[in-house]
């Protein structure tokens, strides 16, 4: 019978597209992921607030207490993620290979593709294997969090504000973890899965399956891992890795952290006569850039720490051509878009030429070769694309362009016409001096000990330079939000509609007796005009800072926000 079986069906699937095949499978993985992260980011928030209401009740719970807690609720959703991996990848598998018997003969033979018993022992094989990556999961999140709560209380915070303040710094942290978490599973559970079933088929049916090693032909992708791409090997066989370890499939821990976080390779499994096309398989389309900007609730941008920067730019998923090209496109994006109305082929401000419009001038300054110029490179694809994530929440059109100040230049940044002037002498500074001590002004201080600008209110360096970005960004708001097709965008006629009020209420609040807008200013460079007031209130208001912000603020952006 396995004879016939062999020489009737065999494994053949004729011609096959590598890229195709990659693109199914990515958007498989990336569909799970989804699904998983919304689980975990449940789980994770749940124990945030449980620990919170047993603060503000006056208990303490324990980091072990915590642990435990944690990693029940992450095994129990972990495994039913596991399930529906496996499920569904046999299925598929099962759906594939029975319409391609069927179509090469019409012979009933009882060739079962997948049986249940195979698949539930498959399942807890699964879970055994990736208990320990769970428990670190859960020890590691649960440490985070008792962490912080200490630290809120050496801060002078009290249990009912430590409970609040929990939530809300993990409302980022959990989004964050939950994603990286769940892309590393499914990943790993979808190409475990994969393996396992192809392994059987090959061992109960004498089929001579064979595995193709895809690699995602773009700047993220590991060198290692372009240099597998199109690897062949006996499906009973290891792939060699060029750092010596053997993977039998993508995702095998066997190969370590670095060849198994955030890879997005696949495995294509074929018959010896099949003949593969398109080896070089594109990137992934259906949203699956790891570097995608989350949004909180809020519909503010989620950032990342300068160390997260530095992760990626270390296992090379972020490279300087990778943020060159990211940003240049986003950019000449921007330039196009018809939001810009009058002003998309005109300048009235700062000289901006338009000729500049949808061009990246940092990579003038910042070369390949210089390890901090790559970080510099990397910082502004990452704040390019939250203030994009700005842009979308004010529906309005993103900036459309960079230009360098001079290094003698006493700004830091300066912005006019969507185009965003950055001087990358002080912002590489800013990364060469490391983390700093925050100020701890509050409002109702007054001017003891506030500082001149914002970003000291700051420690992560990442978050300095996001902090200038996002003043910046506040400008472009009261630049463009409310321009309309009717208007004509020429210098001295035209003022953005919200930039004239803030003119206006600056010059109206100064009067004696009347608490002005320069008293609430939430830095000595805030209460020197009316626009730096609105864009140093901005960057903290998009940087969650609520606490520093100006009363007259929030009513203001709240206005700005409801203006369609």
């Amino acid at each position: 019978m396995i004879a016939v079986l062999k020489r009737l069906y065999g494994f053949r699937q004729g011609r096959i597209s590598a890229r195709k095949y990659a693109r199914e499978q990515q958007r498989l993985v990336a569909r799970l992921s989804g699904i998983a992260s919304r689980n975990i980011r449940r789980d994770i928030n749940r124990e945030v607030a449980r620990v919170g209401s047993l603060i503000q009740a006056a208990n303490q719970p324990t980091l072990t207490q915590v642990q435990n807690s944690l990693l029940e609720s992450l095994q129990d959703t972990l495994i039913k993620h596991f399930k529906r991996c496996y499920r569904t990848v046999y299925d598929g598998n099962r759906a594939k290979y029975e319409k391609l018997v069927k179509k090469q003969v019409e012979v009933g033979t009882g060739f079962d593709f997948s049986r249940n018993d195979d698949l539930d022992r498959d399942i807890a094989e699964h879970l055994l294997l990736r208990q320990n990556y769970i428990t670190n999961v859960s020890d590691n999140v649960a440490s985070q969090i008792i962490e912080t709560a200490g630290l809120l209380r050496l801060e002078g915070v009290g249990n009912d504000a430590i409970g609040r303040e929990l939530s809300q710094r993990f409302s980022f942290l959990s989004r964050r973890r939950a994603d990286v978490i769940a892309r590393t599973e499914t990943h790993a559970a979808v190409s475990t899965a994969q393996d396992r079933y192809h392994t059987r088929l090959a061992e109960r049916y004498a089929i001579q399956v064979r595995k193709r090693w895809l690699a995602t032909s773009d700047a993220r992708t590991r060198s290692a891992h372009t240099q597998m791409n199109g690897t062949e090997v006996a499906m009973d066989e290891k792939f060699l890795m060029p750092n010596g370890t053997q993977m039998k499939h993508v995702g095998d821990p066997a190969g370590g952290p670095a060849n198994t976080i955030n890879c997005r390779c696949v495995i294509l499994y074929v018959d010896v006569e099949d003949e593969v096309e398109d080896v070089e398989i594109d990137r992934p389309q259906e949203g699956e850039n790891i570097f995608q900007v989350e949004e909180g609730k809020d519909g503010l941008p989620n950032g990342i720490s300068v160390t997260q920067l530095e992760e990626r730019i270390s296992n090379g998923s972020i490279t300087y051509a990778t943020a060159k090209k990211r940003t240049a496109e986003r950019l000449k994006a921007a330039a196009a878009d018809d939001r810009y109305f009058d002003a998309k082929n005109k300048s009235i401000y700062r000289g901006r030429a338009v000729s500049k419009y949808g061009k990246d001038a940092t990579p003038n300054t910042q070369k390949a070769k210089d390890p901090l110029g790559v970080k510099m490179m990397a910082a502004v694809d990452q704040l390019m694309e939250e203030c994009d994530v700005l842009a979308r929440k004010f529906k309005i059109p993103g900036l459309r362009g960079t230009q360098t100040l001079s290094k003698n230049s006493r700004a830091s940044a300066n912005m006019g016409d969507g185009v965003m002037g950055i001087n990358m002498t002080y912002m590489r500074n800013i990364f060469q001096n490391g983390r700093q001590e925050k100020s701890n002004w509050k409002q109702g201080d007054g001017r003891d000990g506030l500082p001149f600008g914002t970003t000291s209110f700051f420690e992560d360096p990442l978050d300095r330079m996001r902090c200038i970005f996002f003043h910046e960004f506040g400008h472009h708001v009261h630049q463009i939000k409310g321009l309309q097709a009717s208007d004509e965008y020429r210098g001295g006629k035209y003022r953005g509609k919200w930039e004239r009020l803030i003119v206006s209420k600056w010059n109206s609040t100064a009067g004696d007796g009347a608490k002005s807008w320069r008293e609430q200013g939430p830095s000595q460079y805030g209460r020197t005009k009316g626009v730096e007031w609105f864009a140093e209130n901005f960057a903290l208001w998009a940087m969650r800072r609520d606490d520093l912000l100006a009363d007259d603020f929030k009513t203001l952006i709240k206005d700005i926000l409801g203006d369609d």
